[in-house]
């Protein structure tokens, strides 16, 4: 899956963009004892930093799917939103079956 990244704050509305452009998304499963975590990371190429590294706990996060292509979430320890712009309703679609 590839998708945009964004970031806004709790008292921010305007979504602020953490890539350039489209970049690779990895999801990797951790299954613990209090249930399901998902580990996303967003790379970058031209950056050594991931441009998102975000756990989330499948169970208590709610994920939100604003258009076809746009999910975003509340990251509690962070204090911020995140979100993706999929190239793809596709694509969108799968990210959110990992949390259905």
């Amino acid at each position: 899956l590839c998708a945009e990244v964004f970031t806004a704050s709790d008292n921010d509305e305007v979504w602020r963009r953490l890539s350039d452009d489209v970049v690779p998304l990895n999801i990797t499963a951790d299954h613990g004892r209090c249930g399901l975590l998902l580990r996303l990371e967003a790379k970058d190429n031209r950056r050594s930093e991931p441009v998102l590294l975000a756990d989330v706990d499948q169970r208590a996060t709610r994920m939100f799917q604003a258009t076809d292509c746009f999910v975003y979430w509340k990251d509690e320890e962070r204090k911020c939103n995140y979100g993706l712009n999929f190239a793809a309703s596709g694509d969108a679609e799968k990210f959110m079956d990992c949390f259905a």
